[in-house]
């Protein structure tokens, strides 16, 4: 058996490549995602965070603190799924 031919002892730019391609595609999913939230949140939340940030500043800050928190890890999480289902 040839040991170049080995799977574990791949070309590395072939693992450059797939790193490449899989940070490429993890960009692309992940601003889809953030579009699609945005647009959810700009429809049904705008209104409400304008009325909380006029009346109570500090849960405003709370909300968006976890608005924020909650983009962050779940379409993260959600990105990283699509890809590892993708086997990238």
């Amino acid at each position: 058996m040839n040991p170049s031919s080995s799977p574990s002892r791949r070309d590395p730019r072939d693992k450059l490549r797939r790193a490449v391609l899989r940070v490429a595609l993890e960009a692309l999913i992940y601003g889809v995602f953030i579009i699609a939230y945005l647009i959810v949140v700009f429809n049904f939340l705008t209104q409400p965070l304008v009325d909380l940030n006029k009346s109570n500043l500090t849960g405003y800050a709370v909300v968006a603190l976890g608005l924020i928190i909650f983009q962050s890890i779940v379409l993260d999480n959600v990105t990283t799924f699509i890809l590892d289902r993708l086997d990238i």
